[in-house]
């Protein structure tokens, strides 16, 4: 999916096109492997955000592109509330999100910065939908 020529905005777009593209979103995901997760991805094309972030974290670190995987905080106690995990990636540029994971109001989560998925996250009602612990991560943009 990647070629010699493609900037590394490029590659990015790629993989993130090509991650949401060939993965269904469904059902559950073995949370505590990330290769299990990838490779259920690769060979089955379903999963969850672990799925998604997973896939996504094998074929940037494969393309040599620097990335963590976030996990989303929920207070202890809450089982109303969904977990949800995806990526940081960095091309020298610093840390952005990149949230592979479809959603179905179609938003794209394409190298967003701290503000921009604040600022959806903080959007919806009750919870968050991409609350993390900062303090956890590189500087994010």
């Amino acid at each position: 999916i990647l070629t010699d020529e493609m900037t590394p905005i490029e590659q990015l777009r790629a993989i993130y096109d090509w991650v949401q593209n060939t993965t269904h979103y469904e059902g559950e995901a073995e949370e505590n492997d990330a290769a299990l997760a990838a490779y259920i991805g690769f060979t089955e094309h379903k999963g969850n955000c672990f799925t998604y972030a997973s896939q996504a974290q094998f074929l940037l670190t494969r393309a040599g592109i620097d990335n963590l995987i976030v996990v989303k905080v929920v207070p202890e106690g809450r089982t109303d509330i969904s977990t949800h995990r995806w990526n940081l990636v960095n091309i020298g540029e610093g840390w952005y999100h990149y949230d592979c994971t479809p959603r179905k109001d179609r938003r794209d989560f394409f190298y967003l910065t701290d503000a921009e998925l604040m600022e959806y996250s903080n959007s919806h009602e009750g919870y968050g939908t991409h609350v993390y612990d900062p303090s956890l991560y590189p500087h994010i943009e």
